[in-house]
């Protein structure tokens, strides 16, 4: 089994823990590598509750287009998108300042 189907066999908050593992796992090397100071325990848990949100965020985006979030509400899946897509930007944005963080 590859490692693409292992990630679509994966349930949404088993993906959203693998997400923000790699992220905090990657905010960690980045700031070794650049030998900047050390991740404290609160960025570390931000990075992995923001890894969630990129998850969580396309998760929304999906649903705006869903069949069922339709019929419910029937003028509204722009904005959930919109939501959807702020949620990811707020995350990556997020991740990105504490890799680069001094």
């Amino acid at each position: 089994m590859g490692v693409v189907q292992a990630v679509l066999n994966l349930t949404p908050i088993q993906l959203a823990i693998a997400v923000g593992a790699f992220a905090a796992l990657l905010v960690f090397v980045v700031r070794l590598c650049r030998r900047t100071k050390n991740a404290s325990l609160a960025e570390i848990v931000t990075t992995v509750l923001a890894g969630a949100g990129i998850v969580a965020g396309f998760r929304v985006m999906v649903l705006a287009w869903s069949e069922q979030f339709s019929r419910i509400f029937p003028n509204d899946p722009i904005y959930v998108l919109i939501g959807g897509v702020a949620v990811v930007w707020v995350s990556v944005n997020d991740i990105f300042q504490k890799m680069t963080a001094e």
